[in-house]
């Protein structure tokens, strides 16, 4: 694979195995038509691009107007990155432009994953009728979401977020990304059946609103906890690790996670399970949706973000064993983890049999354009 990009600071790095390279560089011009590149037989790859930015780093001046980025992406078969040619950055006006372009190798990024088994992007392994055929030939405990579409319709105009979330909205509302946020707030409150006098704690909180919702038509009792709030408790806010919960031991009766610990590197999801058991009482219910499935263990990761993605974490992640690793710049996070059947058992499900009791909810399909980003899986765990 091929990537060319275009930072401020540096960020390349360079994977023999997996013919990984990262160019960075600013360039001066109105616009960048085309880089041309060529392969050890010979072959053009022609990437065009057209970026324009009048707001980027108006801290340059008048040249702050004119200031490029640049990011493209190819796969190439039999590429030799030793014999890539660079040949030429060429503006509207044919003119060449190469200031500020580099090349990094970073060898201890290479030696890092070649300890891991990378895989390419396969789309059959992510079919969510193979996947749940597969958990049903494991004996999971797979159970159908009963999804009223009527009923979430009024509950998501009752909370409105429009009014009651604007800054939220705006961020979410590419893509119709707002219904699957509220999606995912609205099953873990429905399966959490939450009452009056329960203690909430949402996991890996960061900006959710999901904590306000809760608080203004459930339970004035929650918390919020993430990685990067202040450290320990303030308020309802507590600054920690998931795997590492600042509270009293049978402290909380409900917790959720909504499309977060898929990102807990290092076999925390695991910490924080048993962190969960610790803090929950008889009888609390754990929510995690999505619960991300797949026919084979695997974890997407964008290896030029590792060193800036959250505070106080190492450069490398440390990803689970036994999971292939495929690399994705795109996606921009240090790790989104999928478990087959076999790994969820062997992590989770037997590990934690004396302790919780589970359920996996499945939703096939929903019926409406806007609700097409709906959680496929997600798992209740209840603890004896």
């Amino acid at each position: 694979m091929l990537i060319l990009s275009g930072f401020s600071d540096d960020r390349s790095f360079y994977c023999k195995k997996t013919s990984y390279l990262r160019v960075y560089g600013w360039v001066l011009s109105p616009a960048i038509s085309y880089i041309k590149l060529v392969d050890k037989n010979n072959i053009e790859i022609k990437s065009y691009v057209n970026i324009e930015n009048e707001n980027i780093w108006n801290s340059f001046g008048n040249k702050g107007n004119k200031l490029c980025g640049w990011e493209i992406e190819r796969t190439v078969e039999n590429f030799n990155l030793e014999e890539v040619i660079i040949n030429y950055f060429t503006d509207e006006n044919n003119l060449i432009f190469s200031q500020n372009i580099k090349i990094n190798f970073n060898l201890e990024l290479e030696n890092y994953l070649e300890k891991f088994e990378i895989i390419k992007f396969n789309k059959n392994i992510f079919l969510q009728d193979k996947i749940k055929e597969e958990m049903k030939r494991s004996n999971l405990n797979l159970i159908e979401y009963m999804f009223d579409k009527t009923k979430y319709f009024e509950w998501f105009n009752n909370v409105s977020y429009s009014t009651n979330y604007p800054a939220y909205c705006k961020e979410f509302s590419k893509d119709n990304y707002l219904h699957t946020k509220a999606l995912q707030h609205y099953i873990s409150i429905e399966l959490l059946d939450l009452k009056e006098d329960d203690i909430y704690i949402d996991i890996a909180s960061s900006q959710s609103v999901c904590p306000d919702i809760i608080k203004k038509y459930y339970t004035k009792n929650i918390y919020r906890q993430d990685l990067r709030y202040a450290e320990g408790i303030n308020g309802e806010y507590i600054g920690s690790n998931g795997d590492n919960i600042p509270l009293e031991n049978n402290s909380v009766t409900k917790i959720a996670l909504h499309c977060s610990i898929e990102h807990f590197e290092n076999n925390s999801d695991i910490g924080f399970l048993h962190e969960a058991f610790r803090i929950l009482k008889k009888g609390g219910k754990i929510v995690i949706t999505p619960l991300y499935m797949s026919l084979e263990p695997v974890i997407f990761t964008s290896p030029s973000i590792w060193n800036s993605k959250y505070k106080d974490s190492d450069s490398f992640p440390k990803f689970s064993q036994g999971y292939n690793l495929i690399l994705d710049e795109n996606m921009k996070q240090r790790q989104e983890k999928y478990f087959s059947s076999k790994s969820l058992i062997y992590e989770i499900i037997e590990p934690f049999k004396e302790k919780f009791d589970y359920t996996i909810f499945y939703i096939d399909e929903i019926n409406d354009k806007i609700l097409d980003k709906f959680p496929k899986f997600t798992f209740v765990l209840t603890k004896k």
